[in-house]
């Protein structure tokens, strides 16, 4: 099989797994060649043609008027292979980099362990917030989000959220995976799912993930978090998500999905609040832009 032939194999692959090993042989086959340059080329082109057409001519088009869309299967391995794979270097730095990616995928994921969140639920579920809060229209206002299904377990997460920051713009893409084997009885993959809203909601308030407002955690210090402020920024941070996650899904149709059942009643009232507080604070702000 020529090399131009591997790609074509990668390109058309529809198992994650079978993708990392699939990147290495390519990697270690390029390297090579003589015309490694061409083939790096090549290789990226096509990764982003294939792996992003669909998403770019859907949101020019835009027939069914939404910020988000869902992928699963093939198209959902794609994509998060262009959005996760090392960026384009010198050609022998890009392929060794390739080769490190792959690696990296078949170390980190396995065939699933424990469930994960249906297209439909994920339907369901924005379907309610659009409704209630125009939540898609607000948070994912910059680029239409991309919510990526794989049907694979994480070692480490059960899920992941990609933002990008440019310049005035704030993208969001979120990989959600299946249920890891260490996963508390009690967590759900709806219930990670609306955890990863929470860091979205987050994301877009303060167009800055990796810190929580002073405002926000002296707020929560005082109303039933003591020691918030002892956390670590990353920690901290997690926290706020599910804050966040528990005000949307308080007094929802999602409500049974909320694993903080230790959590007053009173307190995640507040949290609605304050997610109702955050969604109007981003609307006005836009409208003033």
């Amino acid at each position: 099989m020529n090399i131009y032939d591997k790609i074509n194999a990668i390109i058309n692959c529809d198992d994650l797994l079978t993708w990392g090993e699939l990147l290495i042989d390519f990697a270690e086959s390029a390297l090579k060649e003589k015309n490694r340059g061409e083939i790096v080329k090549f290789f990226y082109q096509q990764l982003q043609y294939f792996g992003l057409l669909d998403y770019v001519v859907d949101s020019i088009i835009d027939n069914n008027h939404s910020q988000y869309f869902i992928y699963e299967g093939k198209n959902a391995v794609r994509k998060y292979v262009v959005l996760t794979i090392p960026k384009q270097d010198t050609p022998v730095k890009t392929l060794k980099s390739i080769k490190t990616y792959g690696n990296q995928i078949l170390l980190d994921f396995k065939k699933p362990v424990g469930k994960g969140i249906t297209k439909e639920k994920i339907e369901e579920i924005m379907h309610y917030l659009d409704e209630k809060f125009s939540f898609s229209k607000k948070v994912f206002a910059n680029r239409k989000a991309m919510f990526i299904l794989l049907n694979y377990s994480h070692r480490e997460y059960n899920s992941e959220c990609l933002i990008m920051n440019y310049d005035t713009e704030i993208i969001q893409h979120f990989f959600l995976y299946s249920m890891k084997p260490d996963s508390e009885d009690t967590l759900t993959p709806e219930a990670v799912f609306f955890h990863e809203l929470g860091h979205a909601l987050h994301a877009r308030y303060t167009r800055n993930v990796k810190i929580v407002p002073e405002k926000i955690i002296l707020f929560l210090k005082e109303l039933c978090m003591p020691k918030i402020d002892l956390l670590e920024p990353e920690q901290q941070r997690e926290v706020f998500a599910d804050v966040l996650s528990m005000g949307i899904m308080y007094d929802s149709p999602f409500s049974e999905y909320d694993p903080f059942v230790k959590i007053h009643e009173a307190d995640k009232k507040v949290f609605r609040m304050l997610v109702e507080k955050i969604l109007d604070s981003i609307y006005t702000n836009e409208r003033r832009v």
